[in-house]
Order: C-alpha cells, then structure tokens, then sequence
C-alpha cells in the first residue's frame, strides 16, 4: 500500500495496515480458486496466481481497520492498478457490495481497473464498461442475472450511473503509454499508475520505432563494383532485402528492386544449427568470437520473447512488466543470472526495474558450418550467419542491428525466462531507396 504525505488529514493515516498490523490472511483452498474449466484440475500455475477471494476481502477490511472508526457508513472506492486474468479484487468487492445491498447498511463499494494494453485479451472479458467512470464488475451482474428480482442491481447501477455524472471529467481511466506522462510528481508514481517501468532519460532501452539513418549508402552499382562477398541471402523479416556479408566481415542491406522499402525492426538472419554447453562465465566472454554467450548485464538488454502471438523484442524490464500485468506472474527468475530489484532512489523503489548479474557459468552457444554444397550467395536466412564462426564478436551491437537471444517463459513456481537460441536483428526502422544499399553500424 502506498502511503502519501502530501495531505496531513490523510483519511487513512489511521489504517492498521499502515501501522503495521495486516493479516494473517486466509489461504484460499483449490476448490474456492478461479477455474475457468471446471471439468479439469485447476493447473499449478494457475494456483500460485491466486490468492484467493476470501483472502482479498480480508486485506481490504485489514487497510479500512482504524480508518472508518466513527461507525459511520463510507464509500470505498477499489482501484485495481495491475489486473490480472481472475479479477479476484473485483469478484471481493462484488461480495462485499452483495452484503450492503442485502441489508441497506454498511459500507458501500465501488471498483474499477486500469487495463495494461491491448494485447491483454483475457483482461478485456472482465467488463467492457470502463470508460472514464468506476463500474460494475461483471461479477456482481452475473450473480444477479438469474434473479427474479433485479431491484437492487439496478439500485446499484443508479448509484454507480449517478456518481459518474456528478465527477465527470474528475474520473479517468487511462490505458498505460510507453513512457511516464510529464507531471508535477515524481516519474515513479506515474509509472506506478500506468504500470510501465519507470524509465528515465539516459537510462531507456532502445526505441525499436525510430528511424535511424546508415553510416553509408551506395548504389547497387556502386556496391557490386566496390564490396567483395563472403555471403549473401533474403533478410527473415522481409525476403525482398537481401542481406550482405563482406570479406571484412561488415553487414550490408540491399534493396535490389524498383521501389523504395521501409524495413521495420525484425530477424535479419539466424546463426545456424547449434547445441549449449554450460562454460564458466570469465571463459564464456573470452570465446565470444566463435560461441555466443547467454549473458544479460542489464534489465535495458533487448531480448525477444518467443510465444503464441510470435516474437516481440522487449528490453528485460519491459519483458517482466508485460509477463506480470498479462499473465498474473507473481515470481519470476531469469536462467542463469541473479535478478534483484534495483534499489531505492530518493526514498522511491524504481517500479519493474532490476539488476541483472550472471552466475558463475552460463549457456554458450557455438554455430556449426554451413551445409556441404551451400550456395554462399543464395543462403538461407537461418544459415546465413554461420559464415561468421570466429567473428561473431564483429557483428554490429547498435542501437542499429543487434545479436539478440530468444527467449520463452516456463510456467512453474517460480516461473523462468529461458534462453532459446541467439538471432541477429534490425532493432530500428530503414529506408533504403529503390536499388541501393546500406550499412549497418557496428556500435
């Protein structure tokens, strides 16, 4: 619970849960948890996601302890910053509403959320109708919708319909944005509302949308006439750009055709065939030439998350941020490295922001030769970079191109960031005109 300052009269100054005093909190039994497929077992993964109903109002009754001492009854309005797929604070506060409008006495209570992005599918089924106002959760509707008498539901959509009108244009509900809005209070709390990293300026992971410009342009003729080969192929991310390795180990993109190509962040080729050998970390980094280590130095480090929506490039804040607001992870481990929260700064915690170390051994990944007979100038994309072998350690690391390893979340408890295997990406946008090339640059 974050406590403010800024008001002496503060109403939950008196709260016990701020002098200390929270709990114990009921542990919620498996049969009381959330299933959505009740002919199955509630999964292990999505157990640890719960803490329970039960355990939810016991909480919100734990914060109101000391505050509403007068014996009066007060509206209590429930914001939920960081929903996840089970809607457990309001499915909690539809109980607790249940009880008022049962017996006319008591608190009453009102809830809404603030929803992370638009990807986050399973969160928009919770109810459609936030929309600059608190609302009705879709729990509360659903345990009247088979009642003969719908008095006391529409009692309470009149009281939330009236509220709203009365503050409209003082309530807001906002979706997150990719930075923290300019205010007149500290970054981390606008973070926190938005439920983003709390990135500052000088200390921002790459921006994968902006357009950059190459450290040289040639015309293909140009390029055919000056630029010896090593290899050539069709670049993932867009096969109409060809992708160019020089005798000097310099990375080329062309646009051999009559029009002129936006090429958009994305897989430019992959490294070949390749198996991980666990090496110690001082000899990971001295090898890197011809086995690429897994190695995160910092939560700014682009990796590129693997799943059912495809692959999406992400620094490692970005990456945790995204797992806990849209799949309610609750601990999350990064294979093979220590993760910490970074510490306090000015008295606030950075909100999503780690310190990222690798233990004493890490995975290598060492590239096999291409395959006998490859055509070196029509190589697949996935091979292309296996020409490389012993020079990995001269591919561009720009905010231009980048090597970046892929990875996937394991579900367990804790759940895992694991490395799949390393890829070489564009991580901006280009414009290469009709029948030119450029270069990428190498830092």
């Amino acid at each position: 619970m974050a406590a403010s300052p800024i008001h002496k009269n503060w109403a939950f100054a008196p709260s016990a849960a701020l002098l200390g005093s929270l709990g114990p909190i009921s542990r919620s039994r498996v049969c009381d948890l959330v299933n959505n497929d009740p002919d199955r077992p509630l999964p292990a993964p999505l157990r640890v996601q719960q803490r329970g109903i039960q355990g939810c109002q016991e909480i919100i009754k734990g914060i109101l302890d000391g505050v509403a001492s007068d014996g009066a009854n007060k509206k209590i309005f429930v914001v939920d910053m960081l929903p996840n797929r089970f809607n457990e604070w309001g499915r909690s506060i539809a109980e607790l509403q249940k009880e008022q409008l049962r017996t006319n006495q008591g608190h009453e209570y009102f809830f809404t959320a603030y929803y992370c992005d638009e990807e986050s599918k399973e969160l928009q089924s919770l109810g459609s109708e936030i929309a600059g106002g608190f609302m009705i959760p879709s729990a509360v509707v659903d345990a009247f919708k088979n009642a003969s008498d719908t008095s006391n539901l529409n009692a309470l959509k009149e009281k939330v319909n009236t509220f709203n009108k009365k503050y409209e244009g003082a309530l807001e509900v906002r979706p997150s944005q990719s930075e923290p809005e300019t205010t007149s209070t500290p970054a981390e709390a606008s973070a926190r509302t938005l439920c983003t990293p709390s990135f500052k300026d000088g200390d921002r992971p790459i921006d994968i949308e902006q357009t950059r410009m190459p450290s040289e342009v040639l015309s293909i003729e140009q390029f055919e006439s000056r630029i010896e080969l090593l290899a050539k192929g069709a670049a993932t991310c867009d096969p109409k750009i060809q992708v160019c390795v020089t005798r000097g180990h310099e990375i080329w993109l062309q646009n051999t055709t009559d029009t002129d190509r936006e090429v958009k962040a994305g897989e430019l080729f992959g490294l070949g065939l390749a198996n991980a050998t666990e090496t110690p970390i001082g000899l990971a980094r001295s090898v890197a030439a011809k086995a690429i280590p897994w190695i995160v130095d910092d939560d700014l480090q682009i990796l590129v998350m693997c799943g059912s929506n495809g692959k999406r490039p992400m620094s490692l804040a970005d990456l945790v941020c995204h797992v806990t607001r849209t799949s309610g992870v609750t601990s999350l481990n990064l294979v093979e490295h220590e993760m910490t929260q970074k510490p306090e700064e000015n008295g606030t915690a950075p909100v999503f922001r780690y310190n990222a170390k690798p233990k004493p051994k890490v995975s290598t990944v060492e590239p096999s030769d291409p395959p006998t007979n490859t055509d070196f100038m029509a190589m697949r994309s996935t091979w292309l970079g296996s020409v490389l072998k012993n020079n990995f350690t001269k591919l561009p690391k720009s905010n231009m191109a980048s090597t970046l390893w892929e990875v996937k979340i394991e579900s367990g408890v804790p759940s895992k960031i694991m490395a799949l295997k390393p890829k070489f990406w564009l991580v901006c946008r280009l414009s290469i005109a009709a029948k030119h090339a450029v270069k990428l640059s190498v830092n």
